[in-house]
């Protein structure tokens, strides 16, 4: 609990605040807090415990804009739509500059090179100097489109949705079988 200390107590050497250790933690007040099982808390930059050159890579795919929110990018790596250097991970692995990451997206495999680790989710300018896309997957992505507006003209417009028999030839001319 926060608890206000009166001001006639205030001292250049006591703290304004008295705080629990989350707060402190949170805040980064302290490095460590002594607990009672003599198990200490450490308080974790951004990079976490695999060096400073590294982020989770949840953290990473929402940093970079490669993923809206946080948790939409840790459920696709739960998921499998993400694997780093071919192999499947978990949320927490951490990634760092030299790593490859591969994100399934609409259909589209999205290959690219991390080259650098972002402190936070800035503008997409900078996201994008983060990583770059290989060129194969230029291409994929390239061929996705045009695949998808080929099959936009061959849409025909009605009023009415389309019947199972129509979606079934939609979802195979856009590839999504």
């Amino acid at each position: 609990m926060y608890q206000r200390t009166p001001s006639s107590m205030i001292s250049a050497s006591k703290p304004r605040w008295r705080c629990d250790s989350a707060y402190a933690i949170r805040y980064g007040r302290i490095v460590s807090v002594p607990r009672r099982s003599g198990v200490s808390l450490h308080v974790m930059g951004e990079a976490g415990e695999a060096g400073a050159g590294a982020l989770r890579i949840d953290r990473w795919l929402f940093a970079v804009r490669l993923c809206k929110t946080r948790s939409a990018a840790a459920d696709a790596v739960t998921g499998g739509k993400v694997h780093l250097n071919g192999a499947r991970i978990k949320a927490s692995h951490a990634v760092k500059a030299g790593d490859i990451v591969s994100l399934s997206r609409a259909g589209v495999m999205f290959e690219c090179v991390v080259k650098a680790i972002p402190a936070r989710r800035g503008p997409a300018s900078e996201a994008s100097q983060c990583y770059e896309e290989t060129g194969a997957s230029v291409v994929r992505r390239e061929e996705f489109a045009a695949r998808m507006s080929v099959a936009a003209g061959l849409v025909a417009t009605s009023d009415a949705r389309p019947n199972k028999r129509e979606r079934r030839q939609l979802r195979q001319l856009r590839g999504r079988n």
